[in-house]
């Protein structure tokens, strides 16, 4: 499960920084560097906070392409928060 959410932030940073969103996708390869860690605490954390970024959406103008990845990150991360 967190392949699948690695690989719907790496999808999501790609599609932001082909739109020249570098300032919002370098907030996602932050939270995705974050996702990556042993730490069950630290996990969690990130994850309620990529569960809490729709208002991102606005602050960034994203595109419909963009706000259907964001929902896969969402999405992906839901389901990881429930499995730990």
């Amino acid at each position: 499960m967190q392949n699948s959410l690695e690989n719907a932030l790496d999808k999501l940073v790609q599609e932001l920084n082909a739109s020249g969103k570098q300032e919002v996708a370098n907030y996602f390869i932050s939270l995705r560097q974050q996702v990556n860690t042993d730490n069950i605490a630290d996990l969690s954390k990130t994850l309620e906070q990529l569960m809490s970024l729709g208002t991102i959406v606005q602050y960034a103008d994203f595109s419909y392409k963009q706000e259907v990845m964001l929902e896969d990150v969402y999405e992906a991360a839901k389901l990881l928060k429930n499995s730990i």
